[in-house]
């Protein structure tokens, strides 16, 4: 079995999963869109659930180091605020995004469809991806934003999350703009001038 053979699954499963979401999608229907059989899929993974996470680590582990040097970096200087916080939390996923593009425009609809799925594999798999991540960023955002409570920080980097799980969708709509065009660094500035006004904004 080839690495070749590995790819082949691979691509065939990110573009399926994009499309139909992963309960919607047989280890079938992977196998003839790769042109391998069963077996193939299980000596690479063991299973579909196996492939799926290594999908989503092939995305998010880096998308999770580049956070946490950035803010890394970003503490070195002292306590940063909330917009250099949510600098290093979102300036990561642009990166990624426009890397998953550039390889296939369905791409980045996989990562949205995948973690806007309710599921106990998805809930693993998103704890074990992000408890760092968490942990890390709610205590960045509690130094910046000291009278806010934890649950109110949860909730408001909540939203956050969810703009950016929208935009890797990549929706169209008549008159719409995109959230996302070429430039990396125009789509920070216009991300960050609304999160910061959204970790910001009033309570109650």
């Amino acid at each position: 079995m080839s690495g070749n053979t590995r790819e082949q699954i691979v691509r065939a499963a990110e573009v399926l999963f994009a499309r139909d979401g992963y309960s919607g999608t047989s280890l079938r229907q992977i196998t003839e869109a790769a042109d391998v059989n069963i077996a193939a899929v299980n000596y690479h993974f063991g299973s579909k659930e196996n492939l799926l996470i290594e999908l989503l680590d092939r995305v998010v582990v880096p998308i999770n180091d580049e956070r946490l040097e950035l803010l890394d970096a970003a503490e070195t200087e002292g306590t940063p605020d909330v917009s250099g916080v949510l600098t290093a939390f979102l300036l990561p996923d642009l990166h990624a995004l426009d890397r998953l593009r550039s390889r296939d425009p369905s791409l980045p609809r996989f990562v949205s469809r995948m973690y806007s799925e309710s599921s106990e594999l998805m809930g693993r798999v998103m704890g074990r991806q992000f408890a760092e991540i968490q942990s890390r960023f709610y205590s960045a955002f509690g130094s910046a934003l000291p009278d806010l409570t934890d649950d109110e920080i949860a909730w408001r980097l909540s939203c956050v999350v969810g703009i950016v799980i929208y935009m890797f969708a990549g929706v169209e709509a008549p008159g719409v703009p995109s959230m996302a065009g070429p430039d990396v660094d125009e789509n920070l500035s216009r991300l960050l001038a609304v999160t910061v006004a959204l970790m910001t904004a009033p309570t109650g």
